[in-house]
Protein backbone atom coordinates (compact mmCIF):
# COMPACT_ATOMS: atom_id res chain seq x y z
CA UNK A 1 0.00 0.00 0.00
CA UNK A 2 1.35 3.42 -0.94
CA UNK A 3 1.41 6.32 1.49
CA UNK A 4 -1.96 8.03 1.38
CA UNK A 5 -3.74 4.98 -0.04
CA UNK A 6 -6.87 4.03 1.81
CA UNK A 7 -7.37 0.38 2.67
CA UNK A 8 -10.08 -1.21 0.55
CA UNK A 9 -13.37 -1.70 2.35
CA UNK A 10 -14.88 -5.03 1.48
CA UNK A 11 -18.61 -5.20 1.03
CA UNK A 12 -21.04 -8.07 0.76
CA UNK A 13 -23.63 -8.18 -1.97
CA UNK A 14 -25.98 -11.12 -2.04
CA UNK A 15 -27.54 -12.46 -5.22
CA UNK A 16 -30.60 -14.69 -5.23
CA UNK A 17 -33.43 -15.77 -7.52
CA UNK A 18 -36.63 -16.95 -5.84
CA UNK A 19 -40.19 -17.75 -6.71
CA UNK A 20 -43.29 -15.99 -5.37
CA UNK A 21 -43.09 -17.99 -2.13
CA UNK A 22 -39.32 -17.48 -1.69
CA UNK A 23 -38.46 -20.96 -3.03
CA UNK A 24 -34.82 -21.17 -4.13
CA UNK A 25 -34.04 -24.88 -4.54
CA UNK A 26 -35.61 -28.23 -5.27
CA UNK A 27 -34.10 -31.73 -5.03
CA UNK A 28 -30.53 -30.47 -5.22
CA UNK A 29 -31.16 -28.16 -8.17
CA UNK A 30 -33.09 -25.19 -9.42
CA UNK A 31 -36.90 -25.26 -9.16
CA UNK A 32 -37.32 -23.52 -12.54
CA UNK A 33 -35.85 -23.89 -16.01
CA UNK A 34 -32.63 -22.12 -17.00
CA UNK A 35 -33.15 -18.36 -17.42
CA UNK A 36 -30.53 -16.92 -19.75
CA UNK A 37 -31.06 -13.22 -18.88
CA UNK A 38 -30.83 -13.84 -15.15
CA UNK A 39 -27.71 -15.97 -15.65
CA UNK A 40 -26.11 -13.22 -17.75
CA UNK A 41 -26.95 -10.69 -15.01
CA UNK A 42 -25.29 -12.93 -12.43
CA UNK A 43 -22.21 -13.28 -14.62
CA UNK A 44 -21.96 -9.52 -15.11
CA UNK A 45 -22.35 -8.42 -11.50
CA UNK A 46 -20.01 -11.08 -10.15
CA UNK A 47 -17.18 -10.45 -12.63
CA UNK A 48 -17.17 -6.64 -12.86
CA UNK A 49 -14.85 -4.82 -10.47
CA UNK A 50 -14.08 -1.14 -9.95
CA UNK A 51 -10.35 -1.80 -9.75
CA UNK A 52 -8.52 -3.39 -12.64
CA UNK A 53 -6.59 -6.48 -11.66
CA UNK A 54 -8.87 -7.39 -8.76
CA UNK A 55 -11.32 -10.27 -8.71
CA UNK A 56 -14.62 -10.73 -6.89
CA UNK A 57 -15.10 -13.63 -4.53
CA UNK A 58 -18.30 -15.63 -4.88
CA UNK A 59 -19.37 -17.60 -1.82
CA UNK A 60 -21.47 -20.73 -2.23
CA UNK A 61 -23.04 -23.15 0.18
CA UNK A 62 -22.02 -26.75 -0.26
CA UNK A 63 -25.23 -27.81 -2.05
CA UNK A 64 -25.07 -24.91 -4.50
CA UNK A 65 -21.42 -25.72 -5.20
CA UNK A 66 -22.25 -29.38 -5.83
CA UNK A 67 -25.07 -28.32 -8.20
CA UNK A 68 -22.73 -25.94 -10.05
CA UNK A 69 -20.06 -28.60 -10.52
CA UNK A 70 -22.66 -31.22 -11.52
CA UNK A 71 -24.52 -28.96 -13.99
CA UNK A 72 -21.69 -26.85 -15.42
CA UNK A 73 -18.76 -29.13 -14.76
CA UNK A 74 -16.56 -26.29 -13.54
CA UNK A 75 -16.21 -23.44 -11.10
CA UNK A 76 -17.10 -19.87 -12.04
CA UNK A 77 -14.32 -18.43 -14.17
CA UNK A 78 -12.78 -15.04 -13.39
CA UNK A 79 -13.99 -15.17 -9.79
CA UNK A 80 -12.51 -16.51 -6.56
CA UNK A 81 -14.79 -19.43 -5.63
CA UNK A 82 -15.39 -19.99 -1.90
CA UNK A 83 -17.43 -22.90 -0.50
CA UNK A 84 -18.95 -22.84 3.00
CA UNK A 85 -19.58 -26.25 4.52
CA UNK A 86 -19.51 -28.24 7.71
CA UNK A 87 -18.11 -31.23 5.80
CA UNK A 88 -14.39 -32.01 5.64
CA UNK A 89 -12.77 -30.37 2.56
CA UNK A 90 -12.16 -33.80 1.00
CA UNK A 91 -15.93 -34.36 0.79
CA UNK A 92 -16.47 -31.27 -1.42
CA UNK A 93 -16.32 -31.56 -5.22
CA UNK A 94 -12.95 -30.21 -6.41
CA UNK A 95 -12.28 -26.79 -7.87
CA UNK A 96 -13.02 -24.43 -4.99
CA UNK A 97 -10.36 -21.80 -4.39
CA UNK A 98 -11.16 -21.79 -0.67
CA UNK A 99 -13.27 -23.98 1.64
CA UNK A 100 -14.39 -22.55 5.00
CA UNK A 101 -16.82 -23.51 7.75
CA UNK A 102 -18.34 -20.04 8.27
CA UNK A 103 -19.00 -16.79 6.46
CA UNK A 104 -16.87 -14.88 8.96
CA UNK A 105 -14.05 -17.37 8.48
CA UNK A 106 -14.24 -16.85 4.72
CA UNK A 107 -14.29 -13.06 5.10
CA UNK A 108 -11.29 -13.21 7.41
CA UNK A 109 -9.39 -15.36 4.92
CA UNK A 110 -10.41 -13.16 1.97
CA UNK A 111 -9.03 -10.10 3.75
CA UNK A 112 -5.75 -11.81 4.55
CA UNK A 113 -3.24 -11.54 1.72
CA UNK A 114 -2.75 -13.32 -0.53
CA UNK A 115 -5.44 -14.54 -0.58
CA UNK A 116 -27.60 -21.72 0.90
CA UNK A 117 -30.10 -20.33 2.88
CA UNK A 118 -28.17 -20.11 6.16
CA UNK A 119 -25.40 -18.39 4.22
CA UNK A 120 -27.83 -15.87 2.70
CA UNK A 121 -29.28 -15.15 6.14
CA UNK A 122 -25.85 -14.65 7.71
CA UNK A 123 -24.70 -12.52 4.77
CA UNK A 124 -27.80 -10.27 4.83
CA UNK A 125 -27.34 -9.62 8.54
CA UNK A 126 -23.62 -8.95 8.30
CA UNK A 127 -22.59 -5.33 8.86
CA UNK A 128 -20.70 -5.34 5.55
CA UNK A 129 -23.77 -6.28 3.50
CA UNK A 130 -24.75 -3.17 1.58
CA UNK A 131 -26.74 -4.56 -1.33
CA UNK A 132 -29.07 -7.44 -2.24
CA UNK A 133 -29.76 -8.42 -5.83
CA UNK A 134 -33.10 -10.25 -5.82
CA UNK A 135 -34.92 -11.68 -8.81
CA UNK A 136 -38.50 -12.66 -7.95
CA UNK A 137 -39.93 -14.96 -10.59
CA UNK A 138 -43.54 -14.94 -11.67
CA UNK A 139 -45.31 -17.96 -10.29
CA UNK A 140 -44.51 -20.64 -7.77
CA UNK A 141 -42.40 -23.73 -8.43
CA UNK A 142 -41.93 -26.94 -6.44
CA UNK A 143 -39.30 -26.13 -3.80
CA UNK A 144 -37.81 -27.73 -0.73
CA UNK A 145 -35.34 -24.94 0.11
CA UNK A 146 -36.57 -21.43 0.86
CA UNK A 147 -34.83 -18.09 1.19
CA UNK A 148 -34.88 -16.56 4.67
CA UNK A 149 -37.07 -13.55 5.42
CA UNK A 150 -35.68 -10.28 4.04
CA UNK A 151 -35.87 -7.37 6.48
CA UNK A 152 -36.95 -4.66 4.04
CA UNK A 153 -36.25 -1.96 6.63
CA UNK A 154 -32.52 -2.58 6.13
CA UNK A 155 -32.53 -2.15 2.35
CA UNK A 156 -34.02 0.24 -0.21
CA UNK A 157 -35.71 -1.20 -3.29
CA UNK A 158 -34.32 0.16 -6.56
CA UNK A 159 -36.25 -2.15 -8.94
Amino acid sequence: MEAGDKPRRLSIRTVVAMDGEMGIGYRGGMPWPFMKKDYEFLQRITTETKTQGLQNAVIFGQRTWEFLIREEGRKYANRFNVVLTSKPPGDIPPGADLVCTSLQGALDRLQTPPLSHHIQQEAMRHEMCDRLYVTVLDGVFPADIYHPHIDHTLFTSIT
